[in-house]
């Protein structure tokens, strides 16, 4: 079986995501990490997480947002369901 690509872009998901999104939900996790394992981090058996930053983000992968399925984070079955709907509506017939 051969697997090839078509065509590319027809569709574009609405939700997207900007670096400073991005960068707001990495640091928080990066908080609760650190926090998480203080007494580790402390002791040197792990290596404490360092945040990020939109600049970082911009200059490491030329990506200033990404396009997401669904931002809000609902189910994945929901999302192809919306995307679906959206393609058959705007398809050529």
């Amino acid at each position: 079986m051969t697997v090839a690509i078509s065509a590319t872009g027809l569709w574009t998901p609405s939700d997207s995501i900007t670096n400073a999104e991005l960068v707001a939900s990495f640091n928080t996790y990066v908080e609760r990490f650190n926090a998480e394992n203080a007494g580790a981090i402390e002791a040197g058996a792990v290596k404490a997480l360092q945040p990020s930053s939109v600049e970082f983000i911009e200059k490491a992968s030329g990506i200033k947002h990404r396009f997401v399925m669904d931002k809000a984070g609902r189910s994945m079955s929901a999302a192809w369901s919306r995307a679906f709907r959206s393609a058959q509506t705007n398809s050529f017939r």
